[in-house]
């Protein structure tokens, strides 16, 4: 019988004990090589301490082609049944994600306006400074913001759009709404990133 540790939060801490106890630790990384965390991931790899990415891309963009044996690709999934599949549409888009720079709404919202087509926002709003500022003001009868929505009102929403809006700009470790659009028949439209 062994104790594993599932670490999610990315504390250094939690890396390094592992390491030093040789307490069996999986760190799952869904988030970029950022330098503050990168050096502590890579100096506690060990036979206890495994590291977990969503993608191949990923692992490169963590290791570049020396992708050492303790980083594992783990895709994540969605229940199919949840999000059925659906050929029909309406004529307006959607986007959906947290509500920060890096994910790009505001391009979502300059796209719709060039497209002359309306856009529901969906998401958790984590920059309230940057939704002040650059998406509030565009808020109106042709662009809405919905807040967040869990799994069946958000499939709802999907099966209801004519286009998944996915504007990531930073590099996306995955992209789990482009999943669950594509499952459900929704055409996207995105950035080649991430």
């Amino acid at each position: 019988h062994y104790d594993i540790v599932h670490n999610n939060s990315l504390h250094r801490f939690v890396m390094q004990e592992a390491k030093r106890t040789g307490l069996p630790c999986v760190t799952s990384l869904h988030v970029p090589p950022f330098d503050a965390i990168h050096g502590v991931v890579r100096d506690t790899l060990s036979d206890t301490h495994h590291v977990t990415v969503t993608s191949d891309r990923q692992n490169i963009s963590w290791w570049g082609q020396a992708v050492p044996p303790e980083s594992m690709v783990v895709h994540n999934g969605i229940d199919m049944a949840r999000g059925p599949f659906s050929a029909a549409g309406g004529d307006h888009a959607i986007w959906c994600g947290r509500i920060t720079r890096n994910k790009g709404p505001h391009l979502a919202i300059a796209a719709v306006k060039r497209a002359n087509m309306s856009l529901r926002l969906f998401g958790y709003l984590e920059d309230k400074t940057y939704f002040d500022q650059e998406i509030a003001p565009e808020l109106g009868e042709a662009i809405t913001y919905g807040g967040v929505l869990e799994g069946a009102a958000l499939s709802n929403e999907m099966q209801r759009a004519a286009l998944l809006l996915f504007t990531p700009c930073w590099d996306e470790p995955f992209g789990l709404i482009a999943v669950e659009a594509m499952a459900s028949g929704l055409p996207m439209a995105s950035f080649d990133q991430g």
